[in-house]
């Protein structure tokens, strides 16, 4: 097994989509990105369901598509297995008769596919609702039989659209663990799109992240959501991105003009752009100005105020906008409410600079 060596180019309506892909046997990418960025039109192009403008898409040595030879495998013929985002359950079938869809589709005698699909029903623990139709189960059981209908096939590529988008909360916790277990059995190439930073950081070994049908980041989980080059992953993984320019050792200025004092600067030179990434665990909001010499205070306005379980975020704008995490005690104290004036005050070592 060699596994996916894809180079995908597709124009749809405004999109231009154009993505140099390859993952590992055992290896799951996290393909994330904003809305429109080009996520599922990738998936569907590696699953024959959008044929390519131009490149090559080959799984294990085999090429499924290349424009430029005339080979194309339609989906049907593909050994991949695709899990959609609204999971398509077929609503007149039984859950084991649903799971079994794949194989028959591929020929297997009934008898076989019903015992591979009762098979995989007790791996997701749904063994007894093999006889209920699909329309009886909850949002978890058939993300679990989309699930096993996309693996009974024994696919040598998977790819699953937002897989855990449509369940709740505690749900979502439980399928997460669930396929996680599942994704690291499964021996080939795995790819996965969310919007969710929990399911990216979990589930996945690497991170793409997609914007304007262009590879923008991409790296180990721990690393992308450290170190975000676009504000729309800060956002993602809650970071304030604050793009700059070095000033001198210590000293970025922001693209609005104010200065920020950095540590960890080292390797950076003079005139260079850079991102300053700030936790909101380390702001800190005062009424009045801070006493003493913080090297890192301005005033700002509170535009938000949010709370939950474990602490309130609060918005503030300023010279530089920032997101800061405080207890309800602390909010309690404060007594903030949007449209109130405070200082922020951000140590120089919690910042984290580094090259655009």
């Amino acid at each position: 097994m060699s596994g996916l060596h894809a180079s995908v180019s597709v124009s749809l309506g405004a999109l231009d989509l154009d993505v140099a892909l390859d993952v590992a046997p055992g290896e799951v990418v996290g393909l994330l990105g904003p809305n429109g960025a080009g996520k599922t039109t990738l998936l569907r192009a590696l699953a024959g369901l959008r044929p390519l403008a131009d490149g090559r898409i080959a799984l294990d040595d085999v090429v499924l598509d290349e424009p430029g030879t005339g080979r194309f495998v339609p989906p049907e013929r593909r050994p991949v297995g695709l899990v959609f985002q609204d999971l398509r359950l077929f609503p007149h079938l039984s859950v084991r008769d649903d799971v079994a869809f794949g194989l028959r589709a591929r020929g297997v005698a009934r008898a076989a596919a019903h015992a591979t699909a009762l098979g995989w029903l007790e791996r997701v623990g749904l063994a007894g609702m093999a006889a209920s139709r699909t329309t009886a189960l909850s949002g978890g059981q058939a993300q679990r039989v989309a699930l096993a209908r996309a693996l009974a096939p024994e696919p040598a590529l998977l790819l699953l659209d937002e897989p855990l988008s449509a369940l709740d909360a505690a749900t979502r916790a439980d399928v997460r663990r669930v396929l996680r277990a599942h994704l690291t059995a499964f021996a080939g190439p795995a790819v996965v799109v969310t919007h969710d930073a929990v399911d990216a950081l979990t589930l996945a070994d690497r991170l793409v992240v997609l914007d304007g049908g262009r590879v923008v980041q991409e790296g180990a989980p721990a690393e992308v959501a450290r170190r975000p080059l676009s504000r729309w992953v800060a956002d993602l993984v809650g970071l304030t991105l604050v793009p700059g320019t070095v000033r001198g050792p210590g000293s970025v200025e922001a693209d609005g003009g104010h200065l920020l004092a950095v540590a960890g600067d080292e390797g950076l030179t003079v005139g260079q752009a850079v991102h300053v990434a700030i936790r909101p665990a380390a702001v800190a909001l005062f009424r009045s100005r801070p006493d003493g010499s913080p090297r890192n205070v301005w005033p700002a306005v509170v535009t938000g105020v949010e709370a939950a379980a474990d602490r309130v975020r609060v918005q503030a704008t300023g010279p530089v906008a920032v997101a800061a995490d405080i207890t309800h005690a602390a909010l309690a104290e404060l007594a903030l409410v949007p449209g109130d004036d405070v200082w922020v005050s951000v140590k120089a070592t919690e910042l984290d600079v580094y090259p655009r």
